[in-house]
C-alpha cells in the first residue's frame, strides 16, 4: 500500500486478536492498530470520520470484510464530496 501513495495506514478492528498475523501477511509496513472495543458499524464509521477531521485527511481507502460496515462508512465519507475515496467490500477465500 506504501507504493501506491498512502502514507498512514489505520487497522481499525472491535478487538484486535488475530491483528499481528493479518497484517504480517498482508506485507504492509507501519500499521497503526485501533482497537474500538465496539462492532457497531457507526462507531467505525465515527472513528474514520473523526480522524479524517483531526488529521486533515483527504484520501480515504478503506476495506473491511463486513458488509453493514462498509454500508455505514460509505454512507458517512459521502457527506464529504470534496474529499476523495474508495470503499471497498473484501471477501475472504
Amino acid at each position: 500500500m506504501k507504493n501506491q501513495g498512502y502514507d498512514n495506514i489505520y487497522f481499525v478492528d472491535d478487538s484486535p486478536k488475530n491483528v499481528d498475523a493479518v497484517i504480517k501477511d498482508s506485507g504492509i509496513k507501519d500499521v497503526f492498530v485501533v482497537a474500538l472495543g465496539d462492532n457497531n458499524p457507526e462507531t467505525k464509521a465515527d472513528w474514520i470520520e473523526r480522524e479524517m477531521k483531526n488529521q486533515g485527511y483527504d484520501n480515504i481507502y478503506f476495506v473491511d470484510d463486513s458488509p453493514k460496515n462498509v454500508d455505514a462508512v460509505r454512507k458517512r465519507l459521502n457527506k464529504y464530496p470534496n474529499i476523495r475515496k474508495k470503499v471497498q467490500l473484501v471477501k475472504h477465500g
